[in-house]
């Protein structure tokens, strides 16, 4: 709700990577399917067949993670940005999705439905890492009175002092508006990745007696309470007794905090957490080893085209993956021996370096360089404009067979019968044709022109 308000005159909620960090790689098509939801989270959804199974699992190649420290949500796992991540498995179920190190993500009780909302109660999950903070915002949700300032912010800092006191302050929040409960419990959800030696919380000035519990029903059940929980397990709400319930999904551990009610906009809430530590296992480096170089790198020429070039080599046995470096971008955990690179440009000349990786360290940079071959559109028509006398489906019009873009796609007007019909093209320019191409979708069969006659003047 806080995001969805800063978009009303800041940045949008769904933003474009460029908006989160703007360099030649973001300002291109290199990250069109993937985006930042907010300040924090990072979303790569699974848009092609890569490599999936009977099943549906598959992987994800290149997902850019801007520069700074990014935490798998799923397993917290930690990754360093400034680098495209490659061969990230995803089971049916899972979107990848990465947080930012740093975050403070306010939360609401589970639920089906705003009026299932305890607000009674405020949730905060964080991952400490140096300083940062964020402002969360409240309104009625209903009426229009937050044009009228009639809305409150709430300032959550988090840092991380000493390298293992982490600390969480949720200040006085200012501001109220109609339906307002100030008199709330707060909830502080800190990831990390062991049991810290101490737990501590204040209430405005005056600390706070906490009892730790052992298991996650009692520290539901209570207040003014700490649970250290080793292994959360995300899939809480599948249905009962289904396949899907019995799937696993757990992340890095931990340390919840709840903090008896207190009247918010007089008391901030202080939560210290000593001993802190958050550096989970790095589950790509397992092998160890000395690394020879890469043998037998090459890019075959059924592996170039006129927007791809695809380097491929031989495994080392005891590397864990692979990093490829072109233009100054990392390529890193590559775990198969090679890689596709698209939206290349033709004729163009393309230097890759490529090494091995492992626990004890790197091999030494191999070097091939390549050129894409000519473009297969060099001479065809722009600028083409058509019509239909049939209906079209919004948003994919005419136009769609026209834009050079293969993965767009003309179809007519759903649930309405379209043939025959005609379609009029307009080269607005006089040219002697070769040939004519006409591309079909390249999913489903419906759609597909098979016959037709063509007229020209």
């Amino acid at each position: 709700y806080s995001v969805a308000h800063e978009s009303v005159a800041g940045l949008p909620s769904i933003r474009a990577m460029f908006l989160e960090e703007e360099n030649s790689y973001t300002l291109g098509k290199n990250t069109q399917y993937q985006y930042m939801y907010g300040p924090s989270f990072l979303v790569a959804p699974i848009y092609q067949n890569t490599n999936a199974d009977k099943d549906g699992n598959d992987v994800r190649n290149g997902i850019y993670l801007p520069k700074g420290s990014w935490v798998d949500y799923f397993s917290g796992q930690l990754y360093e940005g400034g680098r495209t991540i490659n061969n990230q498995e995803c089971q049916l179920w899972k979107i990848p999705v990465f947080v930012k190190n740093g975050a403070i993500i306010p939360m609401v009780n589970p639920n089906n439905n705003l009026s299932e909302i305890d607000k009674n109660h405020r949730i905060y999950e964080v991952y400490p890492f140096g300083n940062s903070s964020f402002t969360e915002y409240d309104d009625d949700g209903v009426t229009m009175s937050y044009l009228e300032s009639e809305s409150a912010q709430t300032v959550v800092n988090s840092s991380v002092s000493n390298g293992n006191i982490a600390t969480v302050n949720v200040m006085p929040t200012k501001g109220s508006f109609k339906g307002f409960v100030n008199e709330k419990s707060t909830e502080i959800k800190i990831n990390v990745s062991r049991k810290p030696t101490k737990v501590s919380a204040k209430v405005g000035n005056k600390s706070v007696k906490l009892k730790e519990v052992k298991t996650l029903k009692d520290f539901e059940v209570g207040v003014n309470v700490y649970f250290y929980d080793a292994s959360p397990n995300l899939n809480r709400f599948a249905t009962k007794d289904s396949s899907f319930a019995s799937v696993k999904m757990v992340k890095n551990p931990q340390v919840l905090v709840k903090v008896g009610k207190t009247d918010i906009s007089k008391n901030g809430v202080s939560v210290s957490v000593k001993g802190f530590e958050f550096k989970p296992a790095c589950e790509v480096l397992r092998n160890g080893g000395v690394l020879a170089k890469l043998q037998n790198l090459a890019i075959l020429d059924s592996n170039a085209t006129a927007y791809t070039l695809k380097p491929s080599w031989s495994k080392l046995a005891n590397a864990d993956f692979y990093e490829l470096e072109l233009d100054g971008m990392l390529y890193s955990t590559v775990k198969d021996n090679s890689l596709l690179f698209e939206n290349l440009t033709p004729e163009t000349r393309y230097e890759f370096k490529v090494r091995a990786v492992n626990n004890d360290g790197k091999s030494e940079w191999a070097n091939i360089a390549a050129t894409t071959k000519a473009d297969p559109l060099q001479f065809a028509i722009r600028g083409i404009t058509g019509e239909s006398s049939a209906a079209m489906q919004g948003g994919e019009a005419v136009r769609r067979l026209l834009d050079f873009d293969e993965g767009n796609m003309m179809h007519s007007k759903y649930g309405e019968k379209a043939v025959p019909f005609d379609m009029i093209f307009d080269l607005n320019s006089i040219n002697q044709l070769d040939k004519l191409v006409y591309l079909p979708r390249l999913s489903g069969k419906n759609g597909m022109l098979e016959k037709g006659k063509v007229y020209f003047s």
